[in-house]
């Protein structure tokens, strides 16, 4: 489904990527997260691959 840039959605999207990100970093458990967020374990999978693959990018971009 496509939806229209929405800046207020994308600032939203980002924060809540941040705070599950510093709670993963944190030790909390997807478990954890899945009550605290309200998100399901396989979206809050999702976002967690998204994110060790952008961190590994970053990574391999500054190696250079």
């Amino acid at each position: 489904m496509y939806l229209p840039y929405d800046p207020l959605r994308e600032a939203i999207l980002l924060e809540l990527n941040r705070a599950i990100g510093i709670r993963r970093a944190q030790g909390a458990s997807l478990e954890a997260l899945s009550m605290e967020y309200g998100l399901s374990k396989d979206v809050l999978q999702r976002i967690a691959e998204a994110d060790d693959r952008t961190t590994e990018r970053q990574a391999e971009g500054h190696g250079s």
